[in-house]
């Protein structure tokens, strides 16, 4: 039985199930693109792919025991979870950790977006434009998406992160063609 909540045709999940699954989809290529590379060729392709192959067993184990526990405890968010296992203190815990992860996640967000779309900037606008007026501007266009009462409102900033992406892989597709 699952333990839903909101339960799954509840009124309050206003995201339908395709527009859901993009997005997850999006979320998890748009990190992976632009950091196994570069994991790969720091580690070599061996260990890399083993610590992926490590990284993925430990996650799908984590996930796993996450959803019994939050099943057996009726618990719907981690913090809850972990008030049940451990008590009050891991709920503030787990939210510290999410804090600064997100934090990191967000610092390196930003960082990506600076770098893919500061040359674009430059090459099609202006030749003398900063990164950090670049980067100004990206976040003034993305505030008011990011200050909404729920989720439901961020659906369409995925596109964002896809359209980074694309221009990223055209560059290097350009990059590679002239090198030919």
């Amino acid at each position: 039985m699952d333990n839903l909540s909101p339960s799954f045709d509840s009124d309050l999940r206003r995201s339908p199930l395709l527009v859901a699954i993009f997005n997850l989809v999006a979320t998890i290529i748009g990190g992976g693109v632009l950091s196994l590379p570069l994991a790969f060729a720091k580690c070599g392709v061996v260990l890399a792919t083993l610590l992926m192959v490590f990284a993925a067993i430990m996650t799908d184990r984590s996930l796993y025991l996450l959803c019994i526990t939050s099943r057996k405890t009726g618990a719907v968010t981690y913090g809850l979870v972990g008030n049940a296992a451990f008590g009050e203190w891991m709920d503030w815990f787990i939210s510290g950790l999410l804090v600064v992860f997100l934090m990191f996640v967000l610092t390196a967000y930003m960082v990506l977006l600076k770098d893919i779309w500061t040359p674009l900037i430059q090459l099609l606008v202006t030749p003398n434009v900063d990164g950090g007026i670049v980067l100004f501007g990206i976040i003034l266009v993305m505030t008011p998406f990011l200050v909404q009462e729920n989720l439901h409102t961020l659906r369409f900033n995925c596109y964002v992160g896809f359209g980074a992406v694309s221009i990223l892989c055209i560059a290097l597709l350009h990059h590679g063609l002239l090198l030919v």
